[in-house]
Parts: structure tokens; sequence; C-alpha cells
């Protein structure tokens, strides 16, 4: 069994020490936070993007105060009995967690897997676990968060009620995803229509061309 957490701290050249740490917390910060290392606009007002909308802009004033998660692993005999769900609850009752606000986990699996199939049906496996270990997803990202003050509204949403991560649609402009999608090139005739004329994709809230 293995656990391991990182520090997050807003401070100058924050998405070059987020990238220092590792890739993984780069694309946290990049998913999360804008270039002054402020909470995304979007997550917090965009009525589709703020998905269940239970954080707002108390993560704007918990610098310092954000815990990663940047390792849970189980051995695969001890996999399936709660063994997870058993250190999470331990961790929370830790003395070190009280300086902590929030804690962040990504659903991501820490091995190769075969084909898509393999890969969707283990992330959905640790959305399940974050989701019942009290974890509720930032928006409409890729990311869970957990906050440690029993009172927050993310604690009275129930795992049902959470939402999911944006699909991605040949709708979509990739720039504007928030997944991080390659922008595509567009040649020198290739103009924007007027603002008028831009409609929001139904799917992910990114403008499409009409």
């Amino acid at each position: 069994m293995k656990m391991r957490t990182r520090r997050v701290t807003r401070k100058r050249a924050f998405f070059m020490v987020m990238d220092a740490k590792s890739d993984e917390m780069q694309k946290f910060a990049s998913a999360v936070f804008d270039g002054h290392a402020q909470v995304k606009t979007w997550i917090i007002y965009n009525e589709f993007q703020r998905g269940s909308g239970v954080w707002g802009e108390e993560l704007n004033e918990a610098d310092g105060k954000i815990l990663y998660l940047t390792e849970l692993n189980v051995k695969p005999e001890f996999r399936g009995r709660g063994v997870g769900s058993w250190i999470i609850k331990q961790f929370e009752k830790t003395k070190g967690i009280g300086h902590f606000d929030f804690v962040v986990g990504w659903v991501v699996p820490t091995k190769r897997l075969g084909d898509q199939n393999e890969w969707n049906d283990a992330q959905a496996k640790f959305a399940c676990f974050y989701r019942k270990n009290g974890f509720r997803r930032i928006g409409r990202t890729e990311f869970f968060d957990y906050a440690t003050n029993p009172a927050h509204a993310s604690r009275y949403l129930s795992a049902l009620a959470d939402c999911d991560p944006v699909p991605w649609t040949r709708d979509c402009f990739p720039h504007r995803h928030p997944q991080g999608h390659r922008r595509r090139r567009r040649r020198q005739h290739d103009r924007r229509p007027p603002r008028a004329q831009r409609q929001f994709c139904p799917h992910c809230q990114s403008r499409r061309r009409s």
C-alpha cells in the first residue's frame, strides 16, 4: 500500500513550479487555474462548465492549503476489500490534514492499459472510488476535490448528483476544450465569423461556427 501527496502553493512562477514537480500536477494547474493562478471563471460561473456548482471562490482563498494526491496504490491481492477507502479515512483523521482545506485527486490509472475501453473502465472505477470517499468533481474537469470542512457544499452533494466531464465532439473547437486538445491550424483566408454568428457547442459550451 502506498500513498503520496504534494502541497499546492500559488506563488510567482506558479506554472513553472507545478511543471517541475510532475506532468500530472502541471495538467491540474492548467485545467483548473488561469494565468494569474486563480480558478478559471468558467468553472465557477459558466452554467454548464461549473458542473454541480459546489466549487467556487473559496479555491482562490486556499493558497498553500491545497493538497494534491499524487499516488494511491493498493497491492492487487488487497484490492476490492475496502483497503483504499480505509487509507483515505485514516488520512482524513491525521493531525496534518487540519492544515489543508482541500485534497485533489485525478482519475488516471498508474499503469499502461491495453485499449480505450479498458482505460474508460479504469477511469470509471477511479471516479466511483473518489465519490464514495467524499470527493466531488471540479466543474467538468477530470479532477476531483475533497473539502476538509464538513460544512462545505460539496459534502452535502450525493455521489449520484455529481457531474461527468465534458465529452469531446467534432463540433468543439479543440483549443477551447478544457482537456487541452491541440488547436487546429487555420489558413490565412479562414476568418472567424462575426460574434453574432457564433454559437455555443451544446456539449462543452465552447464556440463553434454557425
